[in-house]
C-alpha cells in the first residue's frame, strides 16, 4: 500500500500536517463541483467530480515565492514565510538552515536506501520508469528526491520539453516537464497544458514518518491520446496522466536528465486496451488507500470565498477514501459526524449558497460494493440499488432491463429521466438523494409509496428501515451516527399493481420539484385496494404521506360510487396549506395534490382494466405533458435568401460564421471577467440589503483585519461626483454616512483586496446601521403615494385630453375595458457585471463590461475629476447584455476608483447571486385601457393609461417609457388615440434597458387588448375569429400611424397571408377545434400575432454612428467601429461591409476593440440600430479610403495588372498616400417632439408574424410549445444565418419572459381570513437558476420553423438590411395569446396573467 509524501517547501522543508491520500474521481462525473464542464463522460479527468477534488484544490496552501540567485546556486524565498501545522511562520533564514539540516541528514542515510528502477507501460502503451523505494520513511523519501532536485537534477526520471516558470492559472503553469517524485501542490507551478504527464502523488502535509513499504510513481515518455487526455492543475491533484507537467515531479520544468538517478527508458511492445486498463485499475488500487488527507485551507485564495475569513490558518480539514465498505464502517465509527461523499452535489450547492463546507469528509466513490444493481424477484422484478450508483448508470440498467421490471421499478425509471439534468444525474448518487432526506426530493416520494427500504450498515452489521420510517424531520433521518447507507430496495411489484409519479416544476428540465407525487394501489383477488401508497413531496418539511386518504381507499372498490369524491374531499383537507408558507404557491400546491390523485386514479383505472361512472370526463389523462414532450425529438427549418448570383464573391448577404467561433469553441476568447493582469487587485461592494433606510454609520473593522485585504473605500474617499446616470446623474456610487438607502443591493463601501474570493468575503464582514424606513415596492403603492420619476408623456390623435378619449371610446357600439400588466424579466446574461481598471500615468484606462463606453467614460471622468481624454474605455466583448450594461455605470466606477487609489490594475466582477438579484432588470408595467370599435369590425378609439415600477433611480426608465407609449399600437390603424405614460418611483432595483426597450409590454397588452375586443365583438355583433379581427385592422403599407407619419416600407397583409399560407394556419385552426371537443382535459391553443417595430433611438441626438478603418501596407484592413459585441454577431457583420466597401477578401480584414480613443462619443449598441449607424460609418470610412486610393483601385481592377493588391497597398505607401478614415454617420431624422405631439422617431419599420400552437394540461397546468411559424422582414440580411440566430433566440427569450421567468420577492401577509394577502417587501429571493428560471432545451418549441420575407430591400441601412436584435423578440407574444386561447377552451376559466407559469395556467383553469 503506498501513501502520500508530507507537502514539503522547495528547500526540502517538510511541513506538519497528517498522511493523505486522495481518490481517484470517478470516470462519469460531468461537472466538478466548480460546474467545470468535461469534454466527455469517458474522459479520466482528474479535475472533475466529487468534492474530495474540489476541496483539494481549495486547501492547498497559497505561498507566493520568488525565485532568486545567490552565489550561483537557485534558492527560494517564501513570501511571507512558511507555514507550519500550527501556524508559525518560518523566515527565510530559518527554512534555508532546516534545509540544509535535512538535506545533509539524507545524504547520510541515503547510504543504506536501496532503489530499484523497473521498465513498464503506461495506460495508453508508452513506456514507463518505475521506482520501488523499500524501507525508507516519509521523510527520508521527500528530501532525498529534494536534495537531487538541487544538485541541478530534473527530476528522478527524464526531463521532457523545454519548460518556464509561470503561475499557475486554473489549469497550470505553460511549462513542461516529467519526472518521479511529489508535487506541493500550487507551489509546482511548471506545469501546463503544453507539457506530457504521467501518474503520481500529490505531496500534503505530514506530521510523522511513516515507513513506505512502496512508492510508486510513473513517468510517460509519450502523451495519451484524446481520448484520454487530462488537464493538470498543479495547485495540489493527484497525480494525473494526461496533457500536463507530472504531478509527480517535485523538479523544474526542463531539458535533459539528472546527473545521478537517470533511466533510460526502455522499449516494449505496446499493450492492448484491455491490459492496459487492467494496469489503471492495478496503479488505482495501490495509489489511493485508506488513509486520511488533512488540509490547512484557509490560506488558499479560492478558499476564502467558502470559509469565514476570520477562521485561522492552522484549522485542519479531514478527507477520508476507503475502498471498501469494511473500512468505510471503521471509518464511520471514528468519525461519526463526517459527512459522507459520493456525488457531492449538495456539498456544491452548500459551498456556493451557504460558503461553508464539511469539516470531515468520507468519499464512498471508490468503493465497488456499493456501486451494483440486483433485480429483486423473477418478474414484475424490483431492484436494489447499492448507495453509490450514479443515477445515469443506474437509468442505463433499468433501460437496458425494461422488460423485466415491475411497475415499481418503471417508475423510477421515469422518475430519473426527469431528475435534474443530465449533468446531475452523472454525478448525483440515489444514496445521496435518499439519504440527503431533501423535502424536494425526487426519489423519496416513490420509496414511500411503494414500501420500499433503505439498508443501513454499521460495525454491528446490516438493518433495514422502512422508508415511512426514514424521514424523521427537515433533513434528519433514522440513521444513527456510526452508520451509512449501502443500499436502496424497491420492492417487487404484483401483477395487479400500479405505480406512478408526477413532478410538477417550473421547468420541464434541470429543475426542482414545486409539487412531487407518487401514488401506489394493488388490488386484491376480489379486486379491492388491498394496499394505497401516496407520498408527496414540496408539501411539508418531509416528504409526506396522507395516510388518511390511503386508510379510505384501502378495502374499497374504486368502481363504487362515491368512492372517488369522498378522496378528493379528505385529500383537500389534508392538503391545505396557509397562504404564508415557506416557498410560496400555497393555493396552486394543495390544488395539485387533489389533481395529481384525479389523474392517479383514472390511469390505475385505465391500467387494471376497471370501469368509472366519470371516465368521459377524463378519459385524455393516461398520457402526461412530460411523456409528449419526452417522446418526441425537437425540430427545425429555417428558410432563407442569400446574395443574387452576380453577387457570388461578394461577403455581404451571406451566411458566414461568427468572426471568433473558432476561439469561443476552444474557450481562449477574451472577455472581462477573465483578462485582468496577474497582479491585480480585487475590489467588491458593500451591499444594502435593506429597501428604505437612513445609514446611520459603518463598521469596516473586521473586515481590514482578513489577511490580505489593502484597504476599504468610503464615499468620502471619492475625490469628485458620486453621483452617475444616463438619464439623470441620480444613482450614487457609494452611499454616505447619514443619507438614505433607497434600494436593496446599494453599495456603501468598497474592499480592495488581493483576491476576488477575499475582497467579497471581507466585504460580507463590513456591518452597516440602518434605521428601516416604510418601503414602496409595487406600482400600486407608488400611485397612492404620488411617486415618480417622471413627467407625463403623452401620444395624441385627434384628442388632446383622456376625457375626450374616453368619450369617443364609449360612443362605440363594442367596447372593452380593463387592466393588464406586462411582467419584468431578469436579462441572465452569461457574464456578470464585470470592469477591470489600470492606472496609467496619471489616467485610468478601464476595460469595460458595457454596451457603453462613452458613458463609461464621462462617469469615471467626473467622478475622479479628470478630463474625458485621461479616460480611455475599451471592449473587446462581452457575454451578453440584451440592455443590462448599457445604463449601468457604477460597477465600472468601483474598479477605477480602486485603481486610482491603488495605482495598478483593480478587477471587478459581480457575484452571480448578487448580479441577479441586484441590478436593474425589465420595467414591469400597468396598463389601463379603454377600447372600442364599430360594428363592422374596424378599431375607433383607444384610451390607455401606462405605469411602469422605475425603481429608486432614473437609468432609462424615461426612455423606455417613451419607446413603449410610441408602440402603443402595436401592428394596427388606431384614428382616435391618447396615450399617457409615467414611470413610478420605488424601493426596488431600477429598472433598466432590455431587449425591445418597452415596446415588447406594450404590443403585448395590445394583443391581449385586440384578444378581447374580438370576443366582445362575437358576442354582441357576429362570430369572428381572433385571426379575422386581426387581419382587418392591420396598418397598411403608406397608412400613418398613431405618431403622424407614414408606415412605409412594410406589408403587413402580405406577410401574414404568408405566413397563414405556409403554416397551414386555418387547417390546424380546425384541428384545434376538433381536439379541444374531444378532450376533456388536455387543451390545445393557436394565435397568430403580428409586430410592427421601429427602428432608431427615440432620442436624436444618439443616431451617430464613428469608425476607424486602417489599410497597411501588406494589404490588411484593421476596422474600429463603436459597437459592441455581446455575442450578437456585429463585428462578423461590420467586417463583411468593410471587405465588401473596399473590395478585399474578408480574411484580410479584422476588427479591433471598441473604445473610445479610436471611436470618440460613441452611443450604445442597442435599439437594434448597431449595424445600420456602425455599418454606415464604415461604409463612409471606406469610401473615403477608395477615394484616397483612387489610381491603385483602378490598377488592381484592370486585368492585365499583375500587381497583388498588398504590392499596390505598399505602393501607395510609398508614395505617401493617406491609408486610414474616419467614417461617420447620421440617421437623417427629425426625432418625435412630445410636446408637439408630432415627428419622425424612427427612421423605418421592421415587421414579423408568428404563430404558436401550445398544448396544456387544465389539471396540472403543464403545457409545451407544439409548433411555431415565424415570418420576419430582415430586407436582405447583411449575414441570414447569424440573423436566424438572432430571431430564434429572441423568440425563446420573450418565451421565457412570458412562461418560466417569474422573478420572486420575499412578501409579507397583510390582512386576515379571507382577506389576508401576500405582498413584496422589497427584497429579492430569485437570487440565482435554482429560484429563476430561463428557459431549457425542452422549453423549446417542439417543431420551429423560421423563414424570411423575400425580396425585400431596405434602401435606410448597409446593403438593403434592417434592425434584427430587438423586434423578433415581440414575436414571443404569440405564446402567451395561444396559452391563453387554449385555457379558455376550458369552460369556465378566468383571465390568464403573465408571466404564466404553470401555477398561474393551472389557477386560470379553475377559474381562480
Amino acid at each position: 500500500m503506498s501513501r502520500m509524501p508530507g507537502r514539503q517547501d522547495w528547500d526540502g522543508h517538510l511541513v506538519g500536517g497528517k498522511t493523505g491520500v486522495v481518490p481517484p474521481p470517478d470516470r462519469r462525473m460531468a461537472t466538478n463541483l466548480r460546474g467545470m464542464p468535461l469534454r466527455s463522460q469517458q474522459d479520466f479527468d482528474y479535475r472533475a467530480s466529487s468534492a474530495y477534488d474540489d476541496t483539494l484544490l481549495s486547501m492547498t496552501h497559497k505561498l507566493d515565492r520568488d525565485q532568486k540567485t545567490r552565489r550561483g546556486r537557485r534558492t527560494y524565498n517564501s513570501k511571507p514565510g512558511l507555514l507550519t501545522q500550527s501556524g508559525e511562520l518560518y523566515s527565510d533564514v530559518q527554512a534555508d538552515l532546516s534545509m540544509r539540516q535535512e538535506r545533509s541528514a539524507t545524504r547520510r542515510r541515503s547510504r543504506s536506501e536501496v532503489t530499484r528502477p523497473t521498465h513498464t507501460q503506461g495506460w495508453d502503451g508508452s513506456t514507463v520508469v518505475c521506482h520501488k523505494t523499500m524501507d525508507r520513511t516519509l521523510e527520508q523519501t521527500t528530501a532525498r528526491a529534494m536534495a537531487r532536485s538541487k544538485r541541478g537534477m530534473r527530476g528522478m526520471g527524464r526531463g521532457m520539453g523545454r519548460g518556464k516558470t509561470a503561475p499557475s492559472g486554473p489549469m497550470g503553469g505553460s511549462g513542461s516537464g516529467s519526472g518521479l517524485g511529489t508535487q506541493t501542490g500550487r507551489e509546482t507551478e511548471t506545469g501546463g497544458d503544453s507539457g506530457r504527464g504521467g501518474l503520481g502523488c500529490v505531496a500534503r502535509e505530514c506530521s510523522a514518518p511513516i515507513p513506505i513499504t512502496e512508492t510508486l510513481a510513473m513517468a510517460s515518455t509519450t502523451g495519451t491520446p484524446p481520448s484520454l487526455s487530462h488537464d493538470t492543475d498543479t495547485r495540489g491533484r493527484v497525480g494525473q496522466m494526461g496533457r500536463a507537467q507530472s504531478c509527480a515531479s517535485l523538479s523544474h520544468a526542463g531539458q535533459g536528465s539528472g546527473r545521478k538517478g537517470y533511466v533510460p527508458p526502455h522499449k516494449v511492445v505496446p499493450r492492448t486496451k484491455e491490459q492496459i486498463e487492467r494496469r489503471r485499475t492495478a496503479i488505482q488500487s495501490r495509489l489511493f488507500a485508506d488513509v486520511d488527507c488533512t488540509f490547512s485551507p484557509v490560506v488558499n485564495k479560492q478558499f476564502n470565498s467558502y470559509i469565514s475569513p476570520e477562521a485561522t490558518p492552522h484549522i485542519n480539514r479531514l478527507m477520508l477514501a476507503p475502498v471498501s465498505v469494511e473500512s468505510l464502517l471503521e471509518m464511520r465509527a471514528q468519525h461519526p459526524s463526517a459527512r459522507i461523499l459520493a456525488g457531492a452535489s449538495e456539498v456544491y450547492v452548500e459551498r456556493k449558497g451557504r460558503r461553508s463546507l464539511p469539516t470531515e469528509m468520507i468519499y464512498v466513490g471508490l468503493i465497488k460494493g456499493m456501486k451494483g444493481v440486483t433485480l429483486v424477484g423473477e418478474s414484475s422484478c424490483g431492484v436494489s440499488v447499492g448507495a453509490g450508483v450514479r443515477l445515469s448508470d443506474l437509468e442505463a440498467f433499468l433501460d437496458a432491463h425494461e422488460d423485466f421490471l415491475g411497475v415499481h421499478a418503471l417508475s423510477l425509471r421515469k422518475t430519473l429521466r426527469i431528475f435534474a439534468s443530465s449533468t446531475v444525474r452523472n454525478t448525483a448518487t440515489l444514496g445521496g438523494n435518499v439519504a440527503n432526506a431533501s423535502p424536494v426530493s425526487d426519489t423519496l416520494p416513490l420509496l414511500l409509496a411503494c414500501n420500499g427500504t433503505v439498508t443501513l450498515a454499521s460495525k454491528e452489521g446490516e438493518r433495514d428501515v422502512p422508508a415511512r420510517e426514514w424521514v424523521v424531520g427537515y433533513r434528519r433521518t433514522a440513521m444513527r451516527p456510526d452508520e451509512v447507507v449501502v443500499r436502496i430496495n424497491v420492492p417487487q411489484a404484483t401483477p395487479r399493481s400500479f405505480t406512478a409519479y408526477y413532478k410538477l416544476a417550473r421547468r420541464m428540465e434541470d429543475d426542482i420539484s414545486t409539487v412531487g407525487g407518487c401514488f401506489s394501489l394493488t388490488l386484491d383477488t376480489e379486486g379491492k385496494v388491498a394496499h394505497a401508497g401516496m407520498a408527496f413531496s414540496g408539501m411539508a418539511a418531509v416528504t409526506k404521506c396522507f395516510t388518511s386518504v390511503e386508510s379510505l381507499l384501502v378495502g374499497k372498490d374504486l368502481s363504487a360510487k362515491g368512492v372517488l369524491s369522498a378522496a378528493i374531499e379528505e385529500m383537500k383537507k389534508v392538503s391545505y396549506l396557509p397562504i404564508d408558507v415557506p416557498g410560496g404557491l400555497a393555493q396552486y400546491r394543495s390544488g395539485m395534490c387533489v389533481s395529481l390523485l384525479t389523474k392517479f386514479v383514472y390511469q390505475a383505472c385505465n391500467a387494471l382494466n376497471i370501469e368509472l361512472d366519470e371516465a368521459a370526463l377524463y378519459s385524455d389523462v393516461h398520457r402526461t405533458v412530460v411523456d409528449d414532450r419526452f417522446s418526441t425529438v425537437t425540430r427545425g427549418e429555417q428558410h432563407m435568401e442569400t446574395g443574387n448570383e452576380d453577387e457570388a464573391d461578394a461577403p455581404v448577404n451571406k451566411s458566414i460564421p461568427h468572426a471568433t467561433a473558432h476561439l469561443q469553441a476552444r474557450g481562449q476568447a477574451e472577455y472581462v471577467s477573465t483578462s485582468y493582469p496577474g497582479d491585480a487587485f480585487h475590489c467588491y461592494p458593500a451591499l444594502a440589503n435593506v429597501p428604505h433606510g437612513t445609514l446611520d454609520s459603518i463598521d469596516i473593522e473586521r473586515a481590514l483585519m482578513v489577511p490580505g485585504v489593502q484597504r476599504v473605500l468610503l464615499a468620502s474617499d471619492i475625490p469628485g461626483s458620486n453621483h452617475v446616470g444616463v438619464g439623470a446623474k441620480d444613482e450614487r456610487i457609494l452611499v454616505p454616512v447619514g443619507e438614505e438607502i433607497t434600494s436593496v443591493g446599494q453599495a456603501y463601501a468598497l474592499v480592495i483586496a488581493d483576491t476576488h474570493e477575499t475582497a467579497h468575503a471581507a466585504a460580507g464582514l463590513i456591518t452597516a446601521s440602518i434605521t428601516r424606513l416604510p418601503a414602496i415596492t409595487t406600482i400600486e403603492e407608488a400611485i397612492k403615494a404620488d411617486s415618480y420619476l417622471t413627467d407625463s408623456i403623452t401620444v395624441e390623435r385627434n384628442v388632446s385630453t383622456a376625457e375626450e378619449a374616453t368619450a369617443k371610446v364609449r360612443a362605440c357600439p363594442v367596447t372593452v375595458e380593463g387592466s393588464f400588466t406586462a411582467p419584468g424579466q431578469e436579462h441572465f446574461y452569461l457574464e456578470t457585471h464585470s470592469a477591470t481598471a489600470r492606472w496609467r500615468d496619471g489616467g485610468i484606462q478601464i476595460h469595460a463590461g458595457t454596451q457603453h463606453p462613452n458613458a463609461t467614460q464621462g462617469a469615471i471622468a467626473d467622478m475622479l475629476v479628470l478630463p474625458q481624454s485621461r479616460v480611455e474605455a475599451y471592449v473587446t466583448r462581452i457575454g451578453g447584455a440584451f440592455g443590462g450594461k448599457e445604463g449601468v455605470l457604477t460597477y465600472s466606477c468601483f474598479s477605477a476608483l480602486a485603481a486610482w487609489y491603488m495605482k495598478r490594475s483593480v478587477s471587478f466582477v459581480m457575484e452571480r447571486s448578487d448580479d441577479l438579484a441586484y441590478t436593474g432588470k425589465r420595467h414591469e408595467i400597468t396598463f389601463d385601457y379603454k377600447i372600442g370599435c364599430a360594428e363592422n369590425g374596424k378599431i375607433q378609439a383607444m384610451c390607455v393609461s401606462v405605469r411602469g415600477l422605475g425603481g429608486h433611480c432614473l437609468d432609462l426608465s424615461g426612455a423606455v417609457m417613451e419607446r413603449c407609449i410610441l408602440h402603443m399600437e402595436g401592428c394596427y390603424h388606431v384614428p382616435v388615440a391618447y396615450y399617457n405614460g409615467r414611470q413610478c418611483k420605488t424601493h426596488t432595483p431600477s429598472g433598466t434597458a432590455f431587449r425591445g426597450f418597452g415596446a415588447p409590454q406594450s404590443t403585448l397588452c395590445m394583443e391581449h387588448i385586440m384578444d378581447r375586443l374580438a370576443e366582445e365583438y362575437s358576442v354582441k355583433v357576429s362570430p369572428i375569429t381572433h385571426l379575422e379581427f386581426r387581419m382587418q385592422n392591420l396598418i397598411e403599407d403608406g397608412q400613418e400611424t398613431v405618431l403622424g407619419h407614414p408606415c412605409n416600407g412594410i406589408d403587413p397583409a402580405r406577410d401574414m397571408k404568408t405566413l397563414l399560407e405556409d403554416a397551414k394556419i386555418l387547417e390546424r385552426q380546425r384541428s384545434v377545434s376538433a381536439w379541444n371537443a374531444t378532450h376533456p382535459t388536455r387543451k390545445r391553443g393557436l394565435a397568430v400575432s403580428p409586430v410592427k417595430f421601429g427602428i432608431a433611438f427615440t432620442q436624436a441626438f444618439l443616431n451617430q454612428g464613428y469608425a476607424l478603418v486602417h489599410i497597411y501596407k501588406d494589404g490588411s484592413v484593421l476596422v474600429s467601429h463603436g459597437g459592441i459585441e455581446m455575442g450578437q454577431g456585429i463585428h462578423s457583420k461590420m467586417l463583411q461591409v468593410a471587405a465588401n466597401a473596399l473590395g478585399v477578401p474578408i480574411e484580410m480584414c479584422h476588427i479591433w476593440d471598441s473604445s473610445t480613443a479610436s471611436c470618440p462619443n460613441t452611443s450604445p449598441t442597442s435599439a437594434s440600430s448597431g449595424s445600420d449607424l456602425n455599418g454606415l460609418a464604415i461604409l463612409d470610412a471606406c469610401r473615403k479610403l477608395r477615394e484616397q486610393l483612387s489610381e491603385y483601385y483602378v490598377k488592381y481592377a484592370d486585368p492585365d495588372n499583375e500587381m497583388t493588391w498588398a504590392q499596390l497597398c505598399n505602393a501607395a505607401w510609398f508614395n505617401r498616400t493617406c491609408m486610414s478614415a474616419v467614417g461617420f454617420y447620421k440617421m437623417p431624422i427629425k426625432g418625435y417632439s412630445w410636446q408637439a405631439h408630432a415627428g419622425e422617431p424612427f427612421a423605418y419599420y421592421a415587421f414579423g408574424a408568428a404563430a404558436v400552437e401550445v398544448e396544456v394540461d387544465t389539471l396540472t397546468g403543464e403545457n409545451y410549445v407544439r409548433r411555431t411559424d415565424i415570418i420576419y422582414d430582415a430586407g436582405r440580411p447583411l449575414n441570414p444565418a447569424l440573423d436566424i440566430g438572432q430571431i430564434e433566440g429572441a423568440f425563446v427569450q420573450a418565451q421565457g419572459w412570458l412562461t418560466t421567468e417569474e422573478f420572486v420577492w420575499q412578501e409579507k401577509k397583510e390582512g386576515e381570513g379571507e382577506d389576508a394577502r401576500m405582498v413584496p417587501n422589497g427584497v429579492p429571493m430569485s437570487r440565482g437558476p435554482g429560484t429563476y428560471k430561463v428557459p431549457a432545451a425542452l422549453d423549446v418549441p417542439q417543431d420551429f420553423r423560421v423563414s424570411f420575407v423575400k425580396d425585400s430591400f431596405n434602401p435606410k441601412a448597409p446593403f438593403g438590411s434592417k434592425g434584427i436584435g430587438e423586434p423578433p423578440f415581440c414575436l414571443g407574444q404569440a405564446v402567451y395569446l395561444a396559452l391563453r386561447r387554449a385555457v379558455n377552451a376550458k369552460p369556465g376559466a378566468s383571465e390568464l396573467e403573465c408571466p404564466s407559469t404553470m401555477a398561474k395556467v393551472w389557477s386560470a383553469c379553475e377559474g381562480l
